[in-house]
């Protein structure tokens, strides 16, 4: 068993830059795997790793793909004496029509991207292994930069000291909003979001409505969603950047990345105060601690615009940015992030 791969217990990322054993057929290239040279296909399998018992897993990883080549990834887990199948998040190429299946054994349930252990049951290992294609040798080959899963552990808590953090972070993130695309501006929080991610890191990106065309790349066209978190991170990994879906446990968790690391993209569901939502994505960009001792949470949240009659304190009509006090925050967060690095 090998487990010095966990940032923390719930966080696994495996980094290929300082791999020693590759897999059949890939080699590393500037910390990448890649296909070796004549060949179509190259795969690695983990090791077994043994984790906090979970009760569901999000498999994420970062690679950069075309059309001519793909990334797959799969994952199984170990219910008490017994493995599951392995499950498949499908190959995934930049630039075309990716899609999600959903899958279930007698152990485990893959829905879009949550890995659920059956029968309140815990899984207590996992093994991965992921696939590398191009479709002719001329092609150029995928690369991938990373594998992460992220764990639900029940009844856990990961507390972070926050004594010598700044009281005040907050970066100046481009403001985009959902509401502008028409016909599939009420769907698109998740690409507008990182949308917004991909131009605060120096991307230039096409189109008066730059999110319009990242929400048309990360489209799952499986189940038909703009909003599947791993195919959005792998998305932004398409970019060259290291991005990946993580879970945190604690606001202190959120806000030393914040501080240490930069903006990140969070899951939210409820009562935001401006609106009520089942599910959403959006930007946490910074946040404030204010001299009686409140946090506030500051947010790029591309549904937020002026069809609200909430206004800023300059009477200026709302858009995008806004300050969420940080109880309110704690009762929508779900824990679920877009790591960008």
């Amino acid at each position: 068993m090998i487990n010095n791969f966990f940032l923390k217990p719930h966080q696994f990322l495996m980094r290929f830059k300082d791999f020693k054993t590759l897999g059949e057929n890939l080699i590393l290239d500037n910390d990448k795997f890649i296909i070796e040279n004549n060949k179509l296909e190259g795969s690695y399998e983990s090791p077994i790793f043994k984790a906090t018992p979970f009760s569901e897993l999000i498999l994420s990883w970062g690679a950069t793909t075309n059309k001519h080549n793909s990334v797959e990834v799969m994952v199984k887990v170990k219910v008490e004496d017994k493995w599951s199948k392995y499950f498949s998040y499908q190959p995934w190429s930049f630039g075309t029509k990716n899609k999600s299946v959903d899958d279930f054994d007698n152990l485990a349930k893959l829905s879009v991207d949550e890995l659920k252990v059956l029968d309140d049951k815990l899984g207590t290992h996992f093994q991965f292994k992921v696939i590398l294609r191009r479709n002719k040798i001329s092609d150029v080959s995928s690369r991938l930069s990373l594998v992460s899963i992220t764990l639900k552990i029940p009844n856990y808590k990961y507390e972070v000291d926050d004594k010598l953090l700044p009281t005040i972070v907050d970066y100046e993130v481009p403001k985009l909003n959902q509401q502008r695309v028409s016909e599939i501006g009420n769907s698109i929080c998740s690409p507008t979001s990182c949308t917004m991610m991909l131009m605060y890191k120096g991307e230039k990106l096409e189109g008066e409505q730059p999110h319009e065309h990242i929400a048309k790349l990360f489209y799952d066209h499986g189940n038909n969603m703009f909003g599947n978190w791993v195919f959005n991170t792998v998305g932004m990994s398409s970019y060259g950047y290291d991005s990946y879906v993580g879970r945190m446990y604690s606001f202190n968790e959120l806000k030393y990345h914040l501080a240490k690391c930069g903006p990140i993209i969070v899951s939210v569901g409820g009562d935001l105060g401006v609106y009520k939502t089942n599910g959403h994505l959006l930007l946490v960009r910074g946040y404030k601690v204010l001299e009686n001792g409140k946090t506030l949470v500051i947010i790029n949240d591309p549904n937020i615009n002026e069809r609200f009659e909430k206004t800023y304190q300059d009477g200026m009509p709302l858009f995008v940015y806004y300050e969420l006090p940080l109880e309110v925050f704690l009762e929508v967060w779900k824990g679920i992030t877009y790591i960008v690095e």
